[in-house]
């Protein structure tokens, strides 16, 4: 294949774009390089890589494929398909691929990470560890197996041993902020709080726009200040006479009406796409959630429904509360939050498991009327609950419970 000047200034000036981090100059290159020579399969890698980054799955199913076409043999192409497969949340056929792009080249490090990625998504700790072990012995360098065999480790509350990883990956790269936020998170784990506060400053100074170090030192902040609350021997914070109905569910329903007013205005609040929150960890999918402190957003409207909804869960839990979290979500097709609690280290170290408790307020459900209907999936006990809209839910922290969404209506 023979490629004129002119084309050859185009790819690199494309991959300078995307280097770069300006993703919408290399798609436009990419567009009219793969227009005008079809057979360009680095055209058509990149176009992947920035379809999936935005998103725009399908057509960075496509984009692969095409890809695979023009070389059935490189195993970039089926790793990048992967790839584009998890976010689908296409395990099996993602698991496929990853497996195809190692089997052309028992070396390709990112494949083995990936196949790492592909394993964690299926919580197998060991089968994802070994992954991503070999993908640093191929490549002793290689960032992003430090990564997220740290996240791994932090999952599985090993934090020692995430720190560990977290700690290598800086060393290679010292502004990786992602990284310095998720240490940061486990050494809060260990205990170690300032070690904590100090990492999530140095990630916020390496990214001032990053939501989730701005969240985690908030929160880190707001636990120094409980504590000292509830060491106070005049505070009404340690009645624990929950009032619910159902006593061997220990879930409480009720309803509030829903001001057309309040979804507009959530609506005008700045705003994180979903697969950017938690790191990934959690959320998942098209959708929005804003930062965890929406109660001190300076919204009127805001203000009548934190004070009618901290009534409720007054009236609820018998006792004065502390609100550690205040956000929201919202939802598009294919989105949805994995299975969780709301109980940290932080609360197991302190006693305040028993104490603590979560509300959900929908203010929309959308459209219902398909086979992933935004259900409430609890467990211990096992229960699912349909919401409905005005429907307020409270249940302990520690109950773990999970959701999932794929009407068309947000």
């Amino acid at each position: 294949m023979s490629i004129d000047n002119s084309q050859e200034n185009n790819v690199n000036e494309m991959i300078n774009f995307f280097q770069s981090g300006k993703f919408d100059k290399a798609e436009n290159i990419a567009k009219i390089i793969v227009k005008k020579s079809p057979e360009n399969i680095v055209g058509w890698k990149v176009l992947t890589a920035i379809y999936s980054q935005n998103l725009k799955l399908d057509d960075a199913l496509a984009a692969s494929n095409e890809a695979i076409k023009i070389n059935p043999k490189d195993p970039e192409t089926y790793n990048n398909k992967a790839m584009v497969l998890l976010k689908l949340n296409k395990i099996k056929e993602a698991e496929e691929f990853c497996k195809k792009s190692i089997e052309l080249n028992e070396n390709f490090f990112d494949g083995h990470n990936t196949l790492g990625m592909i394993y964690e998504k299926s919580d197998k700790f060991d089968e994802a560890k070994l992954c991503y072990s070999i993908s640093i012995n191929i490549n002793p360098n290689f960032i992003n197996a430090y990564y997220n065999l740290g996240n791994l480790f932090r999952k599985f509350n090993k934090y020692e041993e995430a720190v560990i990883n977290y700690k290598k990956a800086i060393e290679l790269k010292p502004n990786f902020y992602q990284a310095l936020n998720n240490m940061g998170s486990a050494l809060k784990n260990l205990g170690k709080l300032d070690e904590s506060l100090n990492c999530y400053k140095e990630s916020i100074k390496y990214n001032p726009k990053f939501r989730d170090a701005h969240n985690n030192l908030d929160v880190l902040k707001k636990e120094i200040i409980l504590m000292g609350l509830i060491n106070n021997s005049s505070s009404n914070l340690n009645n624990n006479q929950v009032n619910f109905v159902n006593e061997n569910d220990d879930l409480f329903i009720t309803n509030r009406n829903v001001e057309s007013e309040l979804i507009e205005s959530l609506y005008k609040i700045k705003a994180t796409d979903l697969d950017d929150v938690d790191s990934g960890y959690l959320r998942y999918g098209q959708g929005m959630s804003s930062d965890y402190n929406l109660f001190e957003n300076k919204l009127k409207i805001l203000d009548v429904v934190s004070k009618d909804l901290i009534k409720v869960m007054k009236d609820c839990v018998n006792s004065d509360i502390f609100i550690l979290e205040s956000f929201f979500n919202i939802f598009k097709t294919g989105s949805g939050i994995t299975e969780h609690n709301h109980i940290s280290e932080f609360d197991n170290s302190n006693n305040l498991t028993n104490k603590k408790y979560s509300l959900v307020y929908y203010l929309n459900v959308g459209d219902q009327n398909c086979d992933k209907p935004g259900y409430l999936q609890l467990y211990n006990p096992d229960k699912k609950v349909l919401p409905t809209n005005g429907m307020i839910m409270i249940f302990p922290s520690a109950r773990k419970h999970k959701a999932e969404y794929g009407g068309e209506k947000d």
